[in-house]
């Protein structure tokens, strides 16, 4: 007599974790009952009647799509803290009168240079790509301290701030 192996039903733990994963990616139920639909070439859209190998399948390659979709928004976030700390460079470069051919290498440059733990390469694209969101962060804060700071001195000087000194003036 030939054993059979008999693929039981979706078990608890993988139906909760199906559910955090379609909730995590953002599928509403309509959503998350396409895919499953698309999943079972028609045959169903219930999680209920998936067996449990399909419902593993379908957690791995959910899982694998969550991590990538992650990523790219990570990498989105760095992307964009990577402009705000070019424009502020630019900003820095500007009142203190640094003009130069090589403005975005310049840039990034004194970014690499403003990260502490960073090992240079020497090449500066790859350096500046390098640097960590936290860093990232610091680097914006601190220079757009700077060019508010040079901003105020330079209305000052100029007497566009009233003070107590030129009030009466």
């Amino acid at each position: 007599m030939d054993a059979k192996i008999i693929n039981t039903g979706i078990s608890d733990k993988q139906r909760r974790c199906l559910y955090a994963v379609f909730q995590k990616m953002g599928y509403d139920t309509d959503a998350r009952h396409s895919f499953i639909y698309a999943w079972t070439n028609k045959r169903t859209e219930s999680m209920k009647e998936l067996d449990s190998d399909e419902a593993q399948l379908m957690i791995d390659r959910l899982n694998g799509l969550l991590s990538a979709l992650k990523e790219r928004r990570r990498n989105d976030e760095l992307d964009l803290l990577r402009k705000r700390v070019l424009a502020v460079m630019y900003e820095y470069m500007d009142n203190n009168l640094i003009f130069t051919q090589q403005r975005e290498e310049y840039a990034k440059g004194i970014a690499v240079k403003a990260t502490k733990d960073l090992v240079s390469t020497g090449d500066v694209n790859r350096d500046f790509n390098r640097i960590s969101g936290g860093d990232l962060s610091r680097i914006y804060n601190e220079f757009y301290k700077r060019n508010h700071i040079k901003l105020v001195q330079d209305k000052l000087e100029f007497g566009m701030v009233k003070t107590k000194d030129n009030e009466n003036t």
